[in-house]
């Protein structure tokens, strides 16, 4: 068996090119460059921050989430073409690579803010979805299992969205409650029903607690999944 933390940067971003949902190479890529790119998007918002007056200077640990998240799905879009497009030599080359996508990603991010002159309200899978963030603003989760609007995101969103899937089938605690818990993150996270409601289907047959219950192994779970070990 393949000792994945032996592997050079280009053999294992090469490799990720032909990698299943649930291949531990996955793992290993965000282990490996995840701290690095949470430090670019910081230094990128205040680099936005500074360089023009007016950029809201959010440095909120969910927004630094979301947006190194956001990265990830870059490099699922079009099929992966970023991650087959890398061509670097050295071990230093795929931070490189990686911190370039991660910088134009912020400054994106920063032009669609002073575009919309307002603050964007953000949800992620590591963070709380509370009804009150659903009606305030666009939800991370849904983001992740949605067609979007063109087809770089439906490809990315299929990626993503066979990873949660994995996740949640993974954290059941039987074979019987798989489909009951894919309809609990539907309904919840995606649909934006409330706890009562989610309760009060026939289909799901759990008292509010029940619901409340699995949308905490489900959220902790999706945490795991896209989280460093």
């Amino acid at each position: 068996m393949t000792d994945l933390k032996r592997l050079a940067n280009r053999d294992l971003i090469q490799q990720l090119t032909q990698a299943g949902a649930d291949d531990p190479l996955w793992r290993e890529f965000i282990a490996r460059f995840r701290t690095g790119i949470r430090i670019t998007v910081l230094r990128t918002l205040r680099t936005e921050a500074e360089r023009t007056p007016g950029v809201d200077a959010n440095e909120s640990p969910e927004l630094i989430e979301d947006l190194t998240q956001e990265v990830f799905v870059r490099l699922l879009e079009w099929n992966r073409r970023a991650l087959s497009r890398f061509q670097g030599r050295t071990e230093l080359s795929a931070h490189t690579y990686l911190n370039t996508i991660t910088v134009n990603l912020v400054r994106d991010h920063c032009k669609s803010l002073r575009s919309l002159k307002k603050p964007r309200v953000t949800a992620s899978l590591s963070h709380p979805v509370t009804p009150e963030i659903a009606a305030e603003g666009p939800n991370y989760a849904q983001t992740l299992v949605s067609e979007g609007t063109g087809p770089e995101r439906l490809i990315a969103a299929k990626e993503l969205r066979e990873q949660i899937r994995v996740a949640i089938d993974q954290a059941a605690p039987s074979a019987s409650t798989v489909a009951r818990d894919r309809s609990i993150f539907q309904l919840f996270f995606v649909e934006r029903l409330t706890v009562d409601e989610i309760a009060r289907k026939r289909s799901i047959r759990l008292s509010a607690s029940g619901v409340e219950k699995r949308i905490r192994r489900i959220r902790e779970a999706l945490k795991v999944r896209f989280s460093t070990e």
